[in-house]
């Protein structure tokens, strides 16, 4: 069974309202936690065997995720970023020893929700190297496009990526599936002093091992900012 990487680590500054107290994942979208929702749609998708990074008030986080574990049964093994307060890179870095045996995983941030059917699209890809990003092609459709991470994509590759492209045909919607390349480049990118993970994908995209796939009408939603979550809230019966 595949694994997947869940980046649950960081202190949520632009929702400080909420996250003074409590990490980013325990913020609740209709009586349920971001992180329990989650786990709920990547088990809905055959997902059972996790890994997932926590920093920023882990032991809350834990505590949640270890009710979640007693009642659904998945696989929860922690990895500990102490360096919380940099880029998502260094998160998703923190888990190259308990993944360095896995072909492939999936890579999943813990502030994303989405329907099950996205997932399904993309586990099933077969990926020899590198790694396979699903895109939205939909840009009239994204919520807030002008945070959103920019991309240009070309007949299956991606070519380039970042917020500020100006030549762009879709959006990264976060969900990723990866090969051991990621922490190749992850160690590249952050020796530079680029700790976020859209630094090392742009290694990749250089290097033409970045690729996409479109999930142009499945549901999903970055919560980063108190407007992502009032969508959220808003929209969460379309996350089925």
């Amino acid at each position: 069974m595949m694994k997947t990487l869940i980046i649950a680590a960081g202190d949520g500054t632009r929702l400080q309202e909420y996250t003074k107290n409590i990490p980013k994942p325990l913020i609740s979208i209709d009586e349920k936690s971001l992180i329990e929702i989650i786990l709920d749609r990547c088990k809905s998708s055959g997902l059972n065997d996790f890994v997932i990074v926590t920093g920023y008030l882990e032991e809350k986080i834990k505590a949640k995720i270890k009710e979640i574990i007693n009642k659904t049964g998945i696989k929860v093994e922690f990895v500990s970023n102490p360096e919380f307060d940099k880029e998502n890179g260094v998160s998703a870095y923190c888990a190259r020893n308990i993944l360095k045996n896995e072909n492939k995983f999936l890579l999943i941030m813990a502030d994303h929700i989405f329907d099950s059917n996205l997932l399904k699209r993309i586990i099933n890809y077969k990926i020899n190297d590198g790694c396979l990003l699903a895109v939205d092609k939909n840009l009239s459709g994204i919520f807030d496009l002008q945070e959103a991470m920019k991309v240009y994509e070309k007949s299956g590759n991606i070519l380039d990526i970042g917020k500020d492209l100006e030549d762009y045909n879709a959006v990264d919607t976060g969900f990723f599936l990866c090969t051991q390349d990621v922490f190749k480049a992850l160690k590249e990118s952050i020796q530079q002093d680029l700790n976020k993970l859209s630094d090392a994908m742009k290694l990749l995209a250089k290097n033409r091992k970045l690729s996409a796939i479109d999930i142009s009408g499945n549901f999903w939603v970055d919560v980063d900012t108190e407007k992502d979550l009032e969508f959220a809230r808003e929209h969460f019966h379309l996350v089925v």
